[in-house]
């Protein structure tokens, strides 16, 4: 019995031993590896936010897709619907990186701002009338008296024995700043226009009233209405861009000065070949190739 716990103790000790040993191994080996390394961060994409006029929203959709396709890694975007003037407010303010803006604007005191105005395009309103409205073309006199509410009727102007019903964009649209400027200037509009909220919902009513007369922007044409001739002027790209068709206005991206480059690269997207071919599918492009470098 004494032989055999003399057996137990020594092999225990052996064990011990051996088990030291092993640990002092592993102990050395783990010195000799280079501690794992902490993951680098991603760096999180930058977040560029649009906010403007409305009617501008689809080509900013447009330029936002087109940018993204050369850049996935790029920015992230969001877009709000506004008006120019909320628009600038909220670069103004730091709240959106990018204002879209339907409207002429004074670049030199933005520039005072700090902040720049990059013309992208031009863009035409459009008066139209229902499809089956025999008038073609108005003089600007014309549509004055009508929009003034001194002419009541379509016999005055070419048209039907009727009475004309007269469509506007409502009070502050950038659409009706422009037309009021334009067409009525300085007249006050007639209390019997009806004002709607968007170009999309004055072309729906036009185009379901015959005795209807709205204006739209040069892309909100559709099927069901006709755009009419101003000063003999037809509202297309050339007689635009020339400067012949009386109701036009410039389309703007506003930036501050010290944007940062995701701004910059979608801005330059937007002027330069591709950009301006972009935009060509919805208004009138101001450059015809080339980047402008900003």
């Amino acid at each position: 019995m004494r032989r055999r716990g003399r057996g137990g103790r020594w092999r225990a000790a052996t064990l011990a031993l051996v088990a030291a040993a092993l640990l002092a191994a592993a102990l050395a080996a783990c010195a000799d590896v280079a501690p794992t390394p902490a993951p680098t961060p991603t760096p999180r994409p930058a977040l560029v936010r649009l906010a403007g006029d409305t009617s501008m929203h689809p080509v900013a959709l447009s330029l936002i897709a087109g940018q993204a396709a050369a850049d996935p890694e790029g920015a992230l975007y969001t877009l709000d619907e506004s008006s120019s003037r909320d628009g600038l407010a909220e670069v103004r303010e730091g709240r959106a990186e990018i204002g879209l803006v339907a409207r002429d604007l004074d670049a030199a005191a933005l520039a005072g701002e700090g902040l720049l105005a990059v013309p992208i395009a031009l863009d035409g309103l459009v008066v139209v009338v229902h499809q089956a409205n025999p008038a073609s073309a108005l003089s600007m006199d014309e549509l004055r008296r009508l929009y003034a509410g001194r002419w009541y009727n379509w016999s005055a102007v070419g048209g039907l024995d009727q009475e004309v019903q007269l469509v506007a964009r409502e009070e502050g649209s950038d659409a009706r700043r422009v037309f009021d400027a334009k067409a009525l200037q300085g007249e006050p509009l007639t209390r019997n226009a009806l004002a709607l909220p968007t170009g999309e919902a004055v072309a729906e009513y036009v185009a379901t009233h015959p005795e209807a007369v709205g204006y739209v922007a040069l892309n909100g044409l559709r099927p069901g209405i006709k755009g009419l001739l101003l000063q003999g002027v037809p509202p297309d790209d050339a007689s635009i861009r020339g400067g012949a068709y009386p109701l036009t206005r410039p389309l703007y991206l506003v930036i501050r000065g010290d944007a940062g480059e995701a701004v910059k690269a979608l801005v330059s997207y937007a002027v330069g070949a591709e950009g301006q071919r972009i935009i060509g599918g919805h208004h009138v492009p101001l450059y015809q190739a080339g980047d402008q470098g900003l």
